[in-house]
């Protein structure tokens, strides 16, 4: 099993880290990851990429990373140590900048199916290209923030075919839901199922809490099932297997560190969120 090396100033870090996580705790994160949460979860990764051939032990650069200190010559999106620093930055400057502009608040979720990838071939998906798209379609809309991220699922239908699904989570403040639904919607697509619903448009009932899932490391399955009580398809939320995991690994380990994360109607600076200079 892989070790991380042993660190002169675990004391010290450990008293920065809880500190930090007292002060996700009062924006409504009690549960906010440790360091040990992310030694524990950068291993197994190690693990995944040393089971996937094509990555062999091209990234054992991950294996020395710290809460403080990066081996990698480019801080890399799937380290959980830098998901963990940088969410902390953009978690408590977004909160701010999102309650000092105030409501209306609202959860988006959207899949577009043109963001749709086949198995093997999620690397591919072009960020700028969809984040384009989502800036022109909120333009239109003034003083509005949205802060959020793009992220990827593996959706199983059922029939067992799968492939990946591409969308984005974000949290808006100063816009109506109906004016963010007329701002992204889109014509229904031959891709998605009849039951597919690739806009939601939630209520925000815990601001912190929600800015920091909308700006998640995280990767799930998706399986559809037929519900026996309404015959409607629904989709249970499993771990992926170990090599789609891996896929996913490896699609973070392309991109450096925030290079999903979206930010209109602010700018973002060195992690963190401030004011566009009007």
């Amino acid at each position: 099993m892989r070790r991380f090396p042993a660190m002169a100033r675990d004391n010290q870090n450990d008293r920065a880290a809880a500190s930090q996580n007292r002060m996700m705790a009062r924006l409504g994160i009690s549960d906010f990851e440790t360091p040990a949460d992310c030694r524990r979860r950068q291993i197994d990764m190690l693990h995944r990429f040393d089971q996937c051939t094509e990555l062999g032990g091209a990234l054992n650069c991950f294996a020395y990373c710290e809460a403080d200190w990066c081996p990698c010559r480019v801080c890399a999106d799937a380290c959980y140590f830098a998901a963990r620093n940088r969410r902390i930055k953009e978690i408590s400057s977004g909160y701010g900048l999102l309650t000092k502009r105030g409501g209306p608040f609202a959860d988006i979720s959207l899949v577009h199916p043109r963001w749709q990838h086949e198995i093997g071939k999620l690397r591919i998906f072009s960020i700028p290209a969809a984040r384009q798209w989502f800036y022109r379609r909120l333009k239109k809309l003034r003083d509005v923030i949205v802060i959020g991220s793009f992220e990827a699922c593996v959706n199983t239908e059922l029939d067992g075919t799968h492939h990946w699904a591409l969308g984005l989570h974000a949290i808006a403040a100063g816009a109506s839901k109906s004016e963010l639904r007329n701002a992204l919607s889109f014509s229904t697509d031959p891709r998605l199922p009849a039951s597919a619903k690739p806009l939601l448009l939630g209520e925000v009932d815990n601001l912190g809490r929600q800015l920091g899932y909308a700006l998640k490391h995280f990767v799930e399955e998706r399986r559809a099932y037929i519900n026996p009580n309404n015959d409607r398809i629904q989709r249970r939320h499993l771990p992926p297997s170990s090599e789609l995991w891996a896929e996913h690994d490896a699609w973070l380990a392309s991109l450096p560190s925030g290079a999903r994360t979206i930010a209109i109607g602010c700018e973002r600076r060195h992690g963190r969120f401030f004011p566009l200079h009007r």
